[in-house]
């Protein structure tokens, strides 16, 4: 993967990580603005975050401020410091504004409903690192279009808004942060997205927002379209069991 420049603003335990509200056996609430931080290195390892608005980054910051994407997390996702990679600088960005709940090991273990929420915790972790398998059987093997292809499917799935046959989203990812999770230059990023937007498959209305104007033409592109649909499809059967 590639490496690119840190955009931190914030360090970890900003004022919102510190002002959380308690939400009884369900954990602690975590509003974040755009790019704060919260660093692993001072987490219990059984410790979990859940995303519940926004998008999260997995990331690595170095210690000369190189900064790396690992993952890239949704509403529902589920991560914990036991599950990432013991590297300096690891934890979780707002890549736009966000809301998290730190949920203790222990919190859940004791819950009313301990062995139906272990179960679906269990199923959101398993999802969770097929999707970062994919990621990187996509770093290894896809070409740079499909690579754009298959996070902009995957982004289209988890974050957007049917409408009428195309997909309405907030663009939750910066340039740099897209290239940096795609192990692009930000320069060959940009000229693919512009390729796209002149096939008329995608469409940028203003800064922060986009719809993927025909979804089928865009999974044709890339060869792992089928499997991302299927991870958005198990996503979408856990959380109709869990209801």
């Amino acid at each position: 993967m590639t490496i690119a420049r840190s955009t931190r603003q914030s360090a970890d335990r900003g004022p919102a990580a510190r002002s959380g509200e308690h939400d009884g056996n369900r954990g602690i609430r975590l509003d974040l603005r755009r790019r704060q931080r919260i660093v692993f290195k001072e987490e219990a390892p059984d410790q979990l975050y859940r995303v519940e608005r926004g998008c999260i980054t997995l990331d690595a910051v170095l210690p000369d401020d190189r900064r790396q994407v690992l993952l890239v997390l949704y509403p529902g996702d589920l991560i914990s410091r036991s599950a990432s990679p013991p590297v300096p600088g690891i934890g979780l960005t707002a890549a736009v504004a966000s809301t998290l709940t730190r949920l203790p090991g222990e919190t859940i273990d004791t819950a009313a409903d301990g062995v139906t929420e272990m179960l679906r915790l269990h199923a959101a972790v398993a999802q969770l690192s097929a999707r970062s398998t994919l990621h990187a059987m996509a770093i290894g093997r896809l070409t740079s279009e499909e690579r754009v292809a298959t996070l902009l499917t995957e982004i289209a799935l988890f974050c957007g808004r049917a409408i009428q046959g195309s997909y309405s989203f907030e663009m939750p990812l910066s340039r740099d942060d897209m290239a940096d999770y795609l192990a692009l230059n930000p320069d060959t990023l940009s000229r693919l997205m512009s390729r796209l937007r002149a096939r008329k498959l995608i469409a940028m209305p203003t800064r922060n927002r986009a719809i993927v104007r025909d979804l089928d033409a865009l999974m044709a592109l890339t060869p792992l379209a089928k499997a991302v649909l299927a991870l958005r499809g198990s996503v979408e059967r856990g959380a109709t069991a869990a209801g």
